[in-house]
């Protein structure tokens, strides 16, 4: 079995080091219809800027619930809704924001070649979702 963790990239070695005023918030948004025992649940990833931690917290929470709306589902246009669940994770970017910044990663432990092999995907399957990319 794997451990898998995700870790702000960069993360803070030195005490002089400052997030750059950019977070990762991760929104958990629940799409729920009626007349269904269970629900989706998105987890969104956003980047919010902010002077503090405080604030970015309170701007990811202001954008997860700027997505609440209704709206009918289906062919047979059941009520359904976006609900903003809240805030599973946020972490603070302590690399500058540029053209190839990494901005987390994940520790994956005690991995055999087979799993390393199964977290790969082909370009046309990774592609294939982007609208408008070249297969």
């Amino acid at each position: 079995m794997s451990y898998k963790k995700k870790i702000p990239s960069s993360p803070r070695i030195d005490p002089q080091d400052e997030p750059q005023n950019f977070y990762i918030a991760e929104l958990v948004q629940e799409c729920r219809v009626e007349g269904y025992a269970t629900s989706s649940v998105w987890v969104n990833i956003h980047i919010v800027k902010a002077g503090s931690p405080a604030e970015a917290y309170a701007k990811a929470s202001k954008l997860g619930k700027s997505h609440n709306r209704k709206y009918k589902a289906g062919s047979e246009a059941r009520n359904a809704r976006w609900i903003f669940r809240g805030i599973r994770d946020l972490i603070p970017i302590y690399e500058k924001i540029e053209d190839g910044a990494e901005v987390m990663f994940e520790a994956h432990e005690r991995m055999t070649e087979k799993r390393i092999i199964k977290m790969l995907r082909a370009k046309s399957d990774i592609l294939k979702n982007i609208q408008g990319a070249p297969a």
